[in-house]
């Protein structure tokens, strides 16, 4: 579109047409940017698309016109130069008429592909027109099927399914969240219960297990008579003493007899002696004095032994009477020592059944005071489930009666929508026709024909781009607002300078919005319209260039004198006067000159385009009378628009008010949909409420009767729990009187057993003193005896050793006699003696055993009451264990209720997500079914029929466009090969200048060894060919043979070098050159043709 290579920025476009034909397609071709003439009918106009645009670098874009013809020229002579093979003088001025050949054939090649390419861009404007034209005939479809009122009815009920079922969804997804939280504190619950069940069951264990501990020691103790072990132990007691009593006296005896055997012998050996003396008479006489003094010794100590022995047996009698007393006190002791075992026996098991009776008194107690707390647990549970039970049933009451009112809440809804639809309904599809709706309000015709007729315009396409009421096209109402606005700051500015204010006109607001989107895409004047016009891209405020910076340039050229009357001519003037003058003021010029009347308009369309939205477009009406003076019909050539024109602020608050009423009508049936869909919704949440509230009173129901048995159970269990702690505290009270019964029976006889041990202990006292008066008068008694054997026995020696030694063998046969009985004697006492010894040990032995006996009884007896101690603690733990279990079960079994209400809320939901599905599957079958039907009404046949023409028109634009396509290349090619032509053709006349250079055949002057050439600016170098033939920029590379490149140029290059030697080379070259031509024109007017 002749506009590669060009910066866009903010850019300005002014425009007016010329008064004549000529003058009109001279203008257009020169690209012009500000004309201020008229234009009057011409033909030739739908002949091709004449475009005028104007590029300004960094401000101004600036751009020359481009006039594409309807088909290219098929001429060979006006496509190619006429190459003459001529034998002219000169081969030089033969190659320069060569070169310029050849630069005419490139031009000319070059012109054919500008008309191919406008023939392209004409034929892409065809098929994008078409395209549009099948996507408003789409649309238009579209609106006629949803127009009917019954596909209209349908689609709102489909939406209004839709909603249900979003709302639906909205519950499930809520119920199955909050079923998922039940399942997990379910989950929760049954491990806590789990894990109290394994607590239990393992308390459980132990108490059976320290049970059957308690049964084997109970069993022991009870099979162990402790009276019959404390009676053995105290018979073996007493056996003992006696064994050693008697072994003490069997060991004194042994000593006795032992001392009279040592007694005897020594008799045998004084008698041995005696036998000796008898035979001296001396020793005779002396025997005989001793034995006579011996004697009066013994008659004295032998009295003495009298007293003593008397003393003995009283002291005997006495230890008697002490033994007879010891004895007696002996055995009483030992009848209170049985009776206080007994007593013992009967209060430690008085004491063992009381602490059972405690223990089972505590037990019961603490099972009645625990099912007295379960029953209280269970009152409390009754109650709150009743009071749950009667707010459940309140909620449902007051959901319910939610409901109703939700009910009538969406029947007056409806009713109010039913209101405002008819009018909101209107508002909706007239906004959608945007300032077609508001000049069709105005009854403006001719400003309704200039946004929807193609027929006003010479040119095919022009309403291509206007999308009518699109967003962000100039002719949506926001924009429409805009535009006035614009209008509004121009009669500021000029107010400024004290002009009139510039009244609106209908017919050029149209004018602006058709050209403002026009020049969107195209990026100049679409020059359909007898009126001034301005353009501007890329900036929001488009005045601070048309009128502030062009006025200071205008102000400054005055100022300057450079151009007389300048302050006194009016555009027409200016642009005539000064042409260059114009092209930087004639914004300014239409802002300030005096018209009849102005429309502006501004889009925000964003294109694939080196610059941003918005284009800004404003017309200036400089006739009294305007119309569609190049339209293709009568009717609408007569079409005029005379005034009045409207004032800007006055058409700005008529615009806004209807615009305002549109949107009042809008915003009050979005209000109402909204209100019949908040209604909508608040009864889908009051019918789920209903919906949860009655499951929610049914589960409150359910618990209350759960709770109403639990608490029955929790009454039996307690009245049993207490009659059987009333029955162990009977026992616990008997038990108790029977264990100090016995306590005190046993303190009696411990009593008893110290009175007895203390006249026993006084008895042996008493003993112990009779013993030692006896042991003494026996001692004194056994001394004075002694003293009276040994001085009788002295005397006896004395008087038998006397006699013996009168009768010497006599005596000593006695003597000896003596001594063996003696010896005998001692013998036989000490082997008693040992005898009692062994069976005084045998007796201290079996005391040992029945002493631990006794103690391993007693040991017994301890081991099992710290048994039942342990099992007392270990009852108590399964109870403890048991209590956390029900604890637990009773919270598992509200997890199970919650759960399985959870469950219940969801399958609920679900139904009413599935109804909703339903009902949204029916009212799409009800709308599909009413678009079914709307196909048959003739709005939709009509616009079923212009949707396929309008197909069929794009698919003849396609094909033209394919052909444009093929067209554009060929003629590409065509200008590669005319570029390759003038290269060598270039390429000749320097090889042939370079020649005459060695030949000195000039003036000695240097030539060049490039010339410049082409539309381009390239260059070329002598012996260099260039490999990017026909870009923008060429660019060389040293080489003399290159693939591709044709003969003819390497043929001419290498003549070059031939020159180079001093060869002559001219006819070789300008032959080359002349011929490769020929063959080149001959070769691309054969491909036009075909």
């Amino acid at each position: 579109m002749g506009t590669n290579g060009h910066k866009h920025m903010i850019g300005a476009h002014t425009m007016d047409m010329a008064s004549t034909e000529a003058t009109k397609g001279a203008e257009m071709s020169k690209g012009r940017h500000a004309t201020h003439t008229t234009r009057t009918q011409g033909v030739g106009h739908k002949a091709g698309l004449g475009l005028v645009a104007g590029v300004t670098m960094a401000g101004m874009l600036a751009s020359p016109g481009i006039a594409m013809a309807s088909e290219a020229d098929t001429t060979p002579d006006a496509t190619q130069p006429q190459v003459q093979a001529t034998n002219a003088a000169n081969p030089i001025e033969q190659a320069q008429q060569a070169v310029t050949a050849a630069q005419d054939g490139l031009d000319a090649a070059r012109q054919n592909m500008q008309q191919a390419q406008s023939t392209v861009d004409g034929a892409q404007a065809g098929v994008q027109a078409a395209t549009n034209e099948v996507q408003a005939a789409q649309d238009n479809l579209n609106a006629a099927v949803n127009a009917d009122p019954a596909t209209n009815a349908a689609q709102s009920a489909l939406a209004e399914a839709n909603t249900h079922l979003g709302n639906a969804a909205d519950r499930l997804d809520d119920a199955v969240a909050a079923q998922q939280a039940a399942q997990a504190q379910q989950a929760t619950a049954q491990q806590a219960q789990q894990a109290a069940q394994q607590d239990a069951d393992a308390a459980a264990q132990a108490v059976a297990g320290q049970q059957t501990v308690v049964d084997g020691l109970q069993e022991q103790v009870d099979h162990t008579d402790m009276d019959a072990l404390q009676g053995e132990q105290a018979a073996k007691q007493a056996a003992a003493d006696k064994t050693a009593a008697q072994s003490a006296q069997a060991d004194r005896e042994a000593t006795d007899a032992a001392q009279k055997a040592d007694a005897a012998q020594q008799d045998v050996a004084k008698a041995e002696q005696l036998a000796g003396d008898a035979k001296d008479p001396a020793k005779m006489q002396e025997a005989q004095d001793k034995a006579d003094d011996l004697k009066t010794i013994a008659d004295a100590t032998a009295k003495a032994a009298d007293n003593a022995n008397a003393n003995k047996q009283a002291a005997d009698k006495a230890l008697a009477t002490a033994q007879t007393n010891v004895d007696k006190a002996q055995t009483d002791l030992d009848k209170a020592t049985n009776t206080a075992t007994q007593a013992k026996t009967a209060a430690d098991k008085a004491d063992r059944e009381l602490a059972e009776a405690r223990q089972t008194a505590q037990r019961t107690a603490a099972d009645a005071a625990a099912t007295a707390q379960a029953k209280t647990a269970a009152d409390k549970q009754v109650a709150d489930k009743q009071a749950a039970a009667d707010t459940a049933q309140a909620q449902l009451d007051e959901a319910t009666k939610a409901q109703r009112a939700a009910q009538e809440k969406l029947a007056e809804a409806n009713r109010v929508l039913a209101e405002a639809e008819p009018a909101g309904l209107a508002a909706e599809q007239q906004e959608k026709l945007g300032a077609l709706g508001w000049f069709q309000h105005r009854g403006s015709l001719i400003a309704q024909e200039a946004l929807t007729n193609p027929d006003a315009y010479y040119m095919d396409g022009v309403l291509d781009y206007t999308h009518i009421g699109a967003e962000g096209d100039a002719t949506s109402l926001p924009n429409l607002i805009e535009g006035i606005k614009m209008v509004q700051e121009t009669n500021r500015l000029r107010a400024a300078m004290g002009l009139d204010p510039l009244p609106v006109s209908d017919f050029a607001m149209a004018q602006a919005m058709v050209n403002a989107n026009y020049a969107t895409v195209l990026l100049g004047h679409s020059g359909n319209f007898y009126s001034s016009e301005n353009l501007a891209w890329g900036t929001d405020t488009p005045y601070e260039h048309w009128w502030t910076a062009e006025k200071e340039t205008y102000d400054e050229a005055v100022a300057s004198g450079n151009y007389p009357g300048l302050e006194n001519m009016e555009a027409l003037g200016i642009q005539t006067t000064y042409p260059d003058l114009w092209q930087k003021v004639g914004h300014y010029i239409n802002l300030r000159d005096q018209s009849y009347a102005t429309g502006a308009a501004i889009t925000q369309v964003h294109r694939d385009l080196p610059y941003a939205p918005p284009t800004a477009a404003q017309e200036f009406l400089t006739h009294t009378s305007n119309g569609f003076r190049d339209a293709r019909t009568e009717q609408l050539r007569a079409m005029k628009e005379t005034g009045p024109y409207t004032d800007a602020d006055e058409y700005l608050a008529q615009a806004e008010a209807y615009v305002n009423g549109l949107q009042t009508a809008k915003a009050k049936l979005e209000a109402a949909r909204k209100a019949v869909s908040d209604a909508q919704a608040l009864l889908d949440e009051a019918d789920a409420r209903v919906q949860a509230t009655s499951v929610a009173k049914q589960a409150a129901d359910k618990d209350l009767t759960d709770a109403q048995a639990a608490q029955s159970q929790a009454v039996a269990e307690h009245t049993k729990a207490q009659q059987a702690d009333e029955t162990a505290q009977s026992a616990l009270a008997a038990a108790d009187t029977e264990a100090k019964q016995a306590n005190r029976a046993l303190s009696d006889a411990n009593g008893r057993v110290t009175d007895a041990q203390a006249a026993f202990d006084a008895a042996k006292g008493e003993y112990a003193t009779a013993k030692q008066a006896a042991d003494e008068a026996t001692a004194a008694a056994q001394d004075a005896t002694a003293d009276a054997a040994q001085a009788k026995l002295a005397a006896d020696r004395a008087a038998a050793e006397y006699a013996a030694m009168q009768d010497a063998a006599a005596n000593l046969t006695r003597a000896q006699e003596a001594y063996k009985a003696a010896k005998q004697t001692a013998d036989e006492m000490a082997q008693r003696a040992q005898q009692a010894k062994q069976a005084a040990d045998e007796a201290a032995d079996e005391l040992a055993g029945a002493t631990q006996r006794v103690e391993d009884a007693n040991a017994l007896v301890t081991r099992l009451g710290e048994a039942k101690a342990t099992l007392a603690d270990r009852e108590q733990g399964l109870k403890d264990a048991r209590a956390k279990l029900t604890q637990a079960e009773q919270a598992l079994a509200g997890a199970d209720r919650d759960a399985a209400q959870a469950k219940t809320v969801v399958e609920a939901a679900q139904a009413a997500k599935t109804q909703a599905e339903q009902q949204v599957a029916a009212a799409q079958a009800a709308l599909d079914e009413a678009k079914r039907d709307a196909w048959d009404t003739p709005e939709v046949k009509a616009a079923q029929a212009k949707l396929d023409e309008a197909n069929a028109a794009l698919d003849q634009a396609k094909a033209a466009l394919k052909a444009a396509q093929d067209a554009y290349r060929e003629a590409g090619e065509a200008v590669s090969q005319r570029e390759r032509e003038v290269t060598a053709a270039k390429a000749a006349l320097a090889a042939l200048l370079d020649g005459q250079k060695h030949d000195g055949a000039t003036n000695g002057s240097t030539s060049t060894a490039g010339t410049a050439g082409g539309a381009h600016g390239g260059s070329t170098v002598i012996g260099a060919v260039d490999k990017t033939v026909g870009a923008t920029g060429n660019t060389t590379v040293a080489d003399n043979t290159v693939a591709g490149v044709p003969e003819s140029v390497q043929a001419v290059e290498r003549a070059a070098q031939l020159a180079s030697t001093g060869a002559d080379v001219t006819a070789l070259a300008v032959a080359g050159v002349m011929a490769m031509l020929m063959g080149a024109g001959v070769m691309v007017a054969a491909k036009r043709r075909g």
